[in-house]
């Protein structure tokens, strides 16, 4: 019998920073993707497929390490958010009529080392 892991991924404003971790899954996420706060979240190792907008703000940190990545929406960073794409596959759904992509502002950084 296979186990179904539903990871929903919503992080909110925290104090005290705290760091969010998976490896090793196969997943689809269907729901608000979004890290803020001093929150940090690192992927490794997925196939993810993001059938939502991701959205990085407020110092939180994305962390994607060797994953294939299939993104079905926009990846937004802001007020100093870092997201870092560490040999990644980024995928895009080119069936949709809008078009997918980063957007990147206030002070946010975006990295990839692929």
């Amino acid at each position: 019998m296979k186990k179904f892991i539903l990871i929903l991924i919503w992080i909110t404003m925290s104090f005290s920073g705290t760091h969010y971790r998976y490896e090793n899954l196969r997943h689809t996420q269907n729901d608000l993707f979004a890290v803020s706060g001093t929150d940090t979240l690192t992927i490794k190792g997925c196939t993810l497929t993001v059938n939502t907008d991701i959205f990085v703000n407020s110092d939180g940190i994305v962390n994607f390490e060797n994953d294939t990545i299939i993104l079905n929406g926009n990846l937004y960073a802001w007020e100093r958010a870092k997201v870092r794409f560490n040999n990644c596959k980024i995928l895009w759904n080119g069936t949709f009529v809008y078009q997918y992509g980063f957007v990147v502002a206030g002070a946010a950084s975006m990295v990839m080392d692929s």
